[in-house]
């Protein structure tokens, strides 16, 4: 019966709002037990003769975890303008809860790398994995991917910086 209640609350968990916007959320009406976490993401800039400038890797993922590493949700509709690298995901989730994250970001499209985030709601990912397959072009932009893990336990309203 833990069981049932378990993968309820897990299911409920993906219907939550889930958005990227560019606004302050710190005016959301919240429900009892709910809070909402604001990221604001932002990929590195490179500079360098060297490198290539990264902006191509527009495409942005979040997966978000339970506290041990159960699936609970992908939101893949976020990107960001490839001017500045940096967008905002808004996540609303179970107050006092613990919560692991991994943000993604890669050129649209990219077939270089075959992530492994999970994909059933309570499905246990002790080692989310990406596999990388360059072959033998070197410097190519579309291989251009940055990522980045947070870990927290939703208190209300809140703002979180994540650097990939």
């Amino acid at each position: 019966m833990k069981n049932i209640f378990k993968t309820l609350a897990i299911v409920a968990l993906g219907f939550f709002a889930t958005s990227c916007v560019s606004a302050d959320v710190d005016n959301v009406q919240l429900v009892d037990g709910d809070g909402v976490v604001n990221f604001t993401v932002s990929a590195p800039h490179t500079t360098s003769r060297a490198i290539a400038d990264g902006k191509k890797a527009t495409d942005l993922v979040c997966v978000v975890y339970d506290k041990d590493w159960n699936y609970l949700t992908t939101i893949d509709d976020c990107d960001f303008d490839g001017s500045s690298l940096k967008t905002t995901v808004t996540i609303r989730l179970v107050n006092k809860k613990e919560y692991n994250f991994i943000f993604w970001a890669d050129v649209p499209g990219n077939s270089h790398y075959t992530k492994a985030f999970g994909t059933t709601p309570g499905e246990n990912v002790p080692a989310p994995t990406v596999t990388v397959n360059y072959g033998t072009d070197a410097n190519d932009e579309s291989r251009d991917a940055f990522f980045g893990t947070h870990n927290l336990i939703v208190d209300g309203t809140m703002n979180e910086d994540v650097k990939l």
